[in-house]
């Protein structure tokens, strides 16, 4: 293969409900596509981890009764459930994941330019740059401008990373993001 689109799209709003203040207030629609294509050049992907801990697989449902419910028998509900849960107990595993990713390719944070992290929670995003040690420059954060985008939201603050210049070509980047349930995915890139 010498050229792939990608494409990532997520209608989050559509499933929202206007009374939870959680989804309500912070997911926003989009969608992004990249291409990517086989060159010469020493840049690409690098490696991926991933890590699945489905300890609150219960919090997050939609539709909350099951789609057959929802569809055949008019359960209620229409909009995703979100029920209360720690959301600090994936930081720990996510803190292992970056942390083994960047010693596997014998990088240190501090020499990744970018971290194009998922953009749920400004929180989280900071709680990681504490802990790695960052600096503001190297996380780009654009979750205030878009909302929560879901699959799209990492690759989002990457191309606003390269629309301002934060990143250029032989940058390292590294991507992060969680799934409910919860499954943590990090990836590392050369752009």
């Amino acid at each position: 293969m010498r050229t792939a689109l990608i494409i990532g799209s997520d209608y989050n709003s559509l499933i929202s409900g206007p009374e939870d203040e959680i989804t309500y207030a912070n997911y926003g629609d989009a969608a992004c596509a990249a291409i990517l294509e086989r060159t010469e050049e020493n840049t690409g992907f690098i490696d991926s981890m991933y890590f699945t801990d489905p300890i609150n697989i219960d919090k997050i449902l939609y539709p909350a009764q099951g789609l057959a419910a929802t569809l055949q028998r008019n359960a209620p509900g229409k909009y995703i459930q979100w029920l209360a849960f720690d959301a600090n107990m994936a930081l720990p595993p996510t803190y292992d994941l970056l942390e083994r990713i960047l010693k596997k390719n014998g990088l240190t944070p501090q020499e990744i330019q970018a971290y194009c992290l998922s953009q749920f929670s400004l929180a989280n995003v900071l709680k990681i740059q504490d802990h790695l040690k960052l600096e503001d420059a190297q996380m780009i954060y654009v979750g205030d401008r878009y909302g929560y985008t879901g699959t799209s939201s990492p690759f989002i603050a990457l191309y606003e990373g390269i629309e301002s210049g934060r990143i250029r070509r032989g940058d390292y980047v590294l991507f992060w993001t969680i799934g409910a349930g919860y499954q943590l995915v990090a990836m590392l890139f050369k752009y």
